[in-house]
């Protein structure tokens, strides 16, 4: 992730469903990725197509552990993570 940032690289560019790098992660349980994706400044709200975010994708996901570690990772970033379950 320190590789991609330092040429440029952005977090908030997202796929024809509108999902972020951050989304995908959270989606698949990429925990570790999701909180250096975060620190590379990936705003957390940033909402997909549908109106989910990535909370909300780590919670669908039902990875065991995930979404604790997502919200954990969101409490380290003064987030308070019932506002990101579902964007309006």
């Amino acid at each position: 992730m320190k590789w991609l940032k330092e040429r440029g690289c952005t977090t908030s560019i997202p796929d024809a469903e509108g999902k972020s790098p951050l989304y995908v992660a959270c989606s698949s349980g990429r925990t570790e990725t999701s909180r250096a994706i975060i620190e590379m400044g990936a705003s957390i709200e940033q909402a997909a197509n549908d109106g989910t975010t990535p909370l909300w994708a780590a919670a669908l996901a039902g990875r065991s552990g995930t979404m604790d570690d997502n919200i954990e990772t969101l409490k380290m970033y003064d987030t308070h993570p019932t506002c990101c379950f579902y964007s309006v």
